[in-house]
């Protein structure tokens, strides 16, 4: 995708659309390790006009270590804002309709930039969606050639009247099931809400950060009932 500077956009995953019709999206690594960063560089979130389709940078996350690019991005426009995950740092940013970097929520423990990234399983937030009070997010605790101690999760964490994530208030929504009779599961890459509520997971088979493969990926359909999802 050719930007408003002349640049490619290079590798990227994460998208959303604002009310406006305008596209964000997010700078990835996770095709196969040769993914070509565009002209933002790794921590980009470019905005992709919806009447001149002239891409620019919406939003630079930090990338201490310039390594390990951002997952996913959703629109909560109920706050008008958006969030944003990053694989470097673990943390989940919240940035206004500006791109201005509002705060963070970290699910794990503090990064440290002196380890490098990406983050370990089960600080690595990828998928995010915000639906009614509170922000959904997965949680990439293992992949195949990766198990890790504890099976992908679907977490939440509510939000205040100004859209803040309120400390303290996490919940494991969801623990996915393994894949077959195999003890991984493809990491959560997508949430969305049905217009009944239903809540829908879409996998993505990575073998680690930088490498995906396919045929052992899975979507779920989850209803919420009074016993959970």
């Amino acid at each position: 995708w050719t930007g408003d500077q002349g640049n490619d956009l290079g590798s990227i995953l994460g998208l959303a659309l604002d009310n406006d019709g305008n596209i964000y999206v997010t700078t990835t690594k996770t095709w196969d390790g040769t993914d070509p960063v565009g002209f933002g560089g790794w921590g980009a979130v470019y905005k992709i006009d919806t009447n001149t389709a002239l891409a620019s940078v919406f939003a630079t996350i930090p990338m201490t270590n310039n390594e390990s690019g951002l997952g996913s991005i959703t629109y909560d426009c109920d706050h008008q804002q958006f969030f944003v995950s990053s694989f470097e740092d673990g943390l989940i940013y919240r940035l206004d309709m500006n791109g201005t970097i509002l705060d963070s929520f970290d699910h794990g423990p503090t990064y440290d930039p002196s380890v490098g990234g990406p983050v370990a399983f089960g600080d690595r937030p990828w998928a995010v969606e915000v639906h009614g009070d509170r922000l959904y997010y997965s949680l990439w605790n293992g992949n195949k050639n990766g198990a890790g101690s504890t099976p992908n999760e679907i977490w939440s964490i509510g939000l205040d009247a100004t859209g803040t994530p309120i400390a303290g208030t996490e919940y494991l929504e969801i623990t996915m099931p393994l894949y077959g009779n195999y003890n991984w599961s493809s990491p959560v890459a997508d949430i969305d809400f049905s217009p009944t509520g239903t809540m829908v997971l879409g996998e993505r088979m990575q073998t680690s950060i930088t490498a995906l493969s396919a045929h052992e990926a899975r979507v779920f359909e989850y209803e919420c009932t009074e016993g959970g999802w």
